[in-house]
């Protein structure tokens, strides 16, 4: 979901019919809220696990330029 302030929080959920799926290479790799999806594309995103925890970091996608034609 994202907060009033536009911060990403990721948890696990139950799927909901609005949920927007996200693909690469042809596999389902992500479900999320409409606003969620949206905010995603055209980035990469990478998780990272330590020890208990999980982080996750979105960049600018290098291939969009690629991708908006």
């Amino acid at each position: 979901s994202l907060d009033t302030e536009r911060h990403m929080h990721m948890a696990m959920g139950e799927i909901r019919d609005d949920d927007k799926k996200v693909v690469f290479e042809g596999r389902i790799i992500l479900v999320a809220e409409p606003d969620v999806a949206s905010a995603l594309e055209g980035q990469t995103l990478s998780i990272r696990a330590s020890g208990a925890r999980s982080s996750f970091v979105l960049r600018p996608n290098p291939n969009r330029a690629a991708d908006d034609r």
